[in-house]
């Protein structure tokens, strides 16, 4: 109803930008050695758990992957790439990309939510995205081989014990009962899937198909717009065309 006027962010927007802003900040500042939980502003009146958090995990990582390939080699670097086999424009900004200690390149992305085995399968769609767009811009020699997924806030141990069961996974927790990191090499099952839905998406944009994809528990569970978009699905909404 309002196009122009952007809502006031949420609680959950707030802390997401506090928590990007705060590693940002906190990689450009890294230039080296075995210490990096210094670096984070510990002391924040609002996100200290949060912060420290990250902290912990960042420091983890570190310690096993040593300061030669701890920090990113982009990150938070908005970009945008022409895809010619499907004629659009590709445009995201990556949370971060590291050099892998066992070769390739691993893509970072952080949230600040909890993670469940649903949370994890669309992030690491959205991480195919951005692969895509890597290979497409030729910038490094190396392609995206894995792909890391950082919570700051995750407290599902569900998913933290069924990450932990798997060998081909590098998993941290945090020490404060809440946290993850999970890094895995990506299988070409992944980028499948991906490649499937993104070409279904791009000729449901260029057809004008804005048919919803309606979930009886995404819709309802966390939709401000179910009852609008039930109308659609029925036939009794007005058409976006209309005057």
């Amino acid at each position: 109803m309002f196009p122009d006027i952007r809502m006031p962010p949420t609680e959950a927007m707030l802390r997401g930008n506090v928590v990007h802003d705060i590693l940002e900040a906190t990689y450009e500042a890294y230039d080296g050695g075995d210490d990096v939980f210094s670096l984070f502003p510990i002391e924040n009146d609002n996100y200290d758990d949060t912060i420290y958090t990250l902290a912990n995990l960042e420091q983890q990582r570190l310690d096993a992957w040593g300061e030669e390939y701890f920090k990113p080699i982009s990150f938070e670097e908005k970009m945008s790439v022409y895809d010619e086999e499907n004629d659009v424009v590709m445009v995201g900004a990556w949370d971060g990309l590291l050099r892998h200690p066992s070769g390739g390149l691993c893509l970072v992305e952080l949230k600040t939510g909890d993670l469940s085995t649903g949370k994890l399968s669309r992030v690491r769609k959205e991480l195919a995205f951005y692969a895509r767009m890597i290979n497409l811009l030729g910038l490094f020699e190396e392609e995206v081989t894995h792909f890391m997924i950082c919570s700051s806030n995750c407290t599902n141990d569900r998913t933290a014990q069924s990450l932990l069961k798997s060998k081909a996974k590098e998993v941290f927790l945090g020490d404060n009962g809440q946290g993850l990191t999970v890094i895995e090499k990506v299988n070409k099952r992944t980028f499948n899937s991906f490649e499937k839905e993104y070409k279904q998406v791009i000729a449901d944009l260029k057809a004008k198909d804005w048919s919803p994809n309606w979930s009886d528990y995404f819709c309802g569970m966390y939709c401000d717009y179910m009852v609008s978009c039930d109308d659609e699905l029925h036939g009794s909404g007005n058409s976006p065309f209309d005057d």
